[in-house]
Parts: C-alpha cells; structure tokens; sequence
C-alpha cells in the first residue's frame, strides 16, 4: 500500500468516533486492493475562462488564474482552464501569450479544455503542443460525431495519448430532488464533464475485488463512509472549493476492472446473458451506494446544497408538515453524485482488437453511471481506428440519450 495513502486514512478515520476501528478497516480497504487510485483525492479542479470582455487581455487572464492555482504544498494542484468561452479575432496570438504565462511555472501542472466545435480548435491544436505536460481535453457533444471535422479528430486523438475526448451532456440526476447542473468544463484527472470551480472526491474501486453481494455490501458501504469522511478533511487548493466541497459532496465512486472481472470467471462477452449479467449487477451495486447515501444522510444530513427546508416548505401546503417532511427526507442523499463508469473499464488489461467488437457490446452498462468518465487503462493503443471511433460514438450516444433520467431506484 502506498505511504502517502496513509494519511488520507488518518483523516478519514478521524471522523469517527471509534478512531482505531475504522482506520483499520479503512486500511483493510487498501491493503485488499479493493480501493485503488493513482493519484490523490483532492488535487483537481477545472476554471472556465469567461468570455468578452474579460478574455480581451490574456496577460490580466494569465494573472487571474495563476492566483487561483492557491499556495502549493508537497503535492501541487492539477488544474484545467477550459477555452470555450473565449472568442477573438486572432485567437493564435491570444493562445500564445496566455499559454506561455500561465504554464511559466506550472507546466506539469496545467491542462486546458475546449468544446470540440470551436472555431479556434485548429489553432489550439497546432499551437498546443509545444508546451510539454500540459494535456488537452477536447469536449464532444452528440451532434458533434455527424459534422466532416469528426474522423480527422479521431485520429488525431487515437494516435495522440495526450489528448482526451471527454463525451458532453453525460451526467445523469441520482433522484427527482437533485436539479440539473450544466457541466461547462472537464476534470483533469477525472475526465469527466463538470460545472467550473467545483470540488470532487473520486474514489477508484477495484471491480475484481468487491466479492460476492454481501461483501460486496459491507465494502461499499466502508468505501462510501471513507470518501464521505475525507471530504471533510481534505485541505482544498481554495476557499470556494471548500465551500463547495461541503454544499454539494460530490464523490465520484469509479468503478474500474470490469473487464479483469469478465476474463477471471471465464464470462465471454458478445451475449445477451453476460450483457444483461452484468448490468444487472451494476444495478445493484449503483443501489447499494445510493442505499448508503441515504444512511449516511440521515445519520448526518443530507448535502446542505438539495435545500430541504425548502422543499418541505413548497409541499406542506398539499400534504401537511408532518408528510412533507417524510416524503422528503426519505429521498434525501448525503452525496450529490456517486456512481462513475468508464468506457474503458468493459476491457480486460490484455485484449486485442479480434474480439473488440464483444467488449464493445458491453458498453450500453455506462447508462448504470451517474458520471461517464474517461479515466481507466486507456485502450486506445489496443483498439484498432474503427473500434476507437465506435467507442468514442456510443459513449457519448448513450451517455446523452440517458441523461434526462432521474433514478429514482435506490429503494
């Protein structure tokens, strides 16, 4: 297990009252395997740039956001400053000038995001990579993959591992309470759409190791108190990340080596029953965090962002005090988000592309998720231009098409 999740443990488990209790079974968590991560929650967060005027000034730009990159500790923040907004006339020197200030001294550190149909994508792209470290994430929408720009994308992208393509319009409501958000940027590490200057806690769990549905309980439910705790404790790069970190809880539990899981019972994919297997089983999963979620609230409230007073105050009129607040405080959630699938978790680490088409099969499972995410074993290398593209189109396909959904299935 690695030193530097030590700590993390320690402040999770500070939470508690029974301190040495759950700092085992938070370590217990690690140890097994069962929570993995590559890098430390906490550490990202995404900026839109505004648009005209304020954008007219790249120098006053570049200021504006190195002071938003906070004081830097042992462990540097990641951060992602989304171009979309920005529109001017001679957007190749604007870009210039931005990006040779505002990566001076955080070239390691920086990534930038823009909407695939901006009119200065050409430029960003040519300028782009002459400045090492710093990843582009490019965010598709649906209608995006029918327009001519599309295939030169693709391939730009799939021969390129520093370019992302993180699908748009994804996100999904957890409950009928939850209101819509509009994401406008992307996560850096996560690779996910989101509203700027939002804060997340991601959690990676190991598909391969939850065991059978008991276990499988009982883990989820440590892994959720472990995230829920740490968000608490985490020292944000910002105050406003702070304070969203507190209104909106947003954790983001991803679920990784689905594939290993398939190939390790010997479940070929490409048939109905191992499709319909594996959903079924990601269904329940997705309940049990939503089952612990609304534990969670009602042992320590739910997100202070849903606004419950106020939702018990629109409907006792209609149902009388006493009602109102039964009827909300049972949907009530601690988290805002919870589950995260990545296309690339439906894949085993060692696969070829003779049989992608049957991992490929797999990926309508994403309308399980409340976040479509990027992040996982990036396949691309494995998968051959063709299947990229079919990955690339049906998880914004499916994603979209599932995004006007709200569960409401956790009872």
């Amino acid at each position: 297990m690695e030193v530097c999740y030590q700590k993390y443990i320690t402040l999770a488990a500070c939470r508690e009252s029974d301190t040495m209790k759950w700092r085992r079974r938070f370590t217990d968590l690690f140890a097994a395997g069962i929570i993995k991560s590559s890098y430390l929650p906490g550490r990202e967060f995404t900026l839109q740039i505004p648009g005209p005027p304020f954008c007219n000034e790249p120098n006053r730009v570049a200021v504006f956001c190195r002071e938003r990159l906070g004081p830097h500790g042992q462990v540097s923040p990641r951060v992602c400053f989304d171009l979309s907004a920005v529109r001017v006339e001679d957007f190749s020197d604007w870009l210039s000038r931005f990006m040779s200030q505002v990566t001076v001294d955080n070239r390691a550190l920086c990534d930038f995001s823009v909407s695939a149909v901006h009119p200065g994508l050409p430029v960003l792209l040519e300028v782009w990579p002459r400045y090492s470290g710093a990843g582009l994430l490019l965010r598709y929408e649906r209608d995006f993959i029918d327009q001519q720009s599309w295939p030169a994308v693709v391939t730009m992208a799939h021969r390129n591992p520093r370019i992302a393509l993180v699908p748009s319009g994804t996100g999904q409501l957890l409950n009928g309470l939850h209101g819509r958000e509009h994401g406008c940027t992307a996560m850096p590490l996560g690779l996910f759409e989101a509203p700027a200057d939002t804060a997340w806690c991601l959690l990676e769990l190991n598909a391969e190791r939850l065991g059978n549905p008991q276990q499988l309980r009982g883990r989820i439910a440590a892994s959720l108190r472990f995230a829920d705790n740490l968000l608490d404790e985490l020292q944000w790069s910002r105050p406003s990340l702070q304070l969203d970190a507190l209104l909106n809880r947003r954790i983001a539990i991803h679920v990784c080596g689905i594939g290993n899981l398939l190939a390790d019972s010997a479940r070929q994919p490409g048939t109905a029953g191992v499709f319909m297997g594996l959903r079924r089983w990601l269904s329940f999963l997705r309940r049990c965090l939503m089952h612990e979620s609304l534990l969670l609230a009602r042992q320590r409230g739910p997100f202070p962002g849903l606004g419950v007073r106020e939702f018990i105050e629109e409907l006792t009129p209609y149902y009388g005090a006493d009602q109102a607040d039964r009827i909300v405080r049972h949907r009530c959630l601690r988290h805002r988000h919870l589950l995260a699938l990545s296309p690339f978790a439906v894949f085993p680490t060692e696969f070829n592309h003779v049989n992608e088409g049957h991992y490929l099969s797999l990926l309508p499972v994403l309308s399980c998720a409340d976040v479509v995410s990027m992040r996982g074993i990036d396949s691309r290398k494995k998968l051959s231009a063709n299947g990229w593209r079919q990955l690339l189109e049906l998880t914004v396909i499916l994603g979209a098409a599932s995004a006007g959904i709200a569960h409401n299935d956790w009872r």
